[in-house]
């Protein structure tokens, strides 16, 4: 199973460079570009996360319940940087085969990412939501 590190490694190096990118040149509501690369960066993220599973044996029972609260921030800039920031750990752990580490951070950045998506297909149909959920 170690052939996935090398590709999951650079695909999250790709997605942390895209969210670095992001974060610099969002400054408001999000255009149709910039939710598709954002897209792209969240499943990046969330294969690595199952990669990183099924390399640990983890159980595989569906999804966590996740406190929505936790990953939702006042601003889109803010949450590409938390996203990002994690998913950077995230990596440093997969490179030191720190698997049980990369896994909590992997998952907190595609938590992040997971609301900001959210919120941002909310805003665009036009349903409120708060911004603390």
């Amino acid at each position: 199973m170690d052939g996935w590190r090398s590709k999951t490694e650079g695909e999250l190096a790709e997605a942390a460079t895209s969210l670095l990118a992001l974060e610099k040149e969002v400054g408001g509501p999000l255009t149709d570009s910039q939710m598709n690369r954002l897209w792209r960066c969240y499943l990046s993220v969330e294969k690595s996360v199952v990669f990183v599973k099924l390399e640990l044996d983890e159980d595989q029972e569906l999804g966590h319940l996740v406190n929505k609260k936790a990953y939702v921030v006042p601003d889109e800039r803010q949450a590409i940087r938390f996203a990002a920031e994690s998913l950077n750990s995230g990596l440093s752990f997969i490179r030191t085969g720190e698997l049980e580490e990369a896994l909590k951070r992997l998952r907190e950045s595609r938590n992040y990412l997971r609301m900001l998506l959210r919120r941002t297909r909310l805003a665009r149909r036009g349903v409120k939501s708060s911004k603390t959920e």
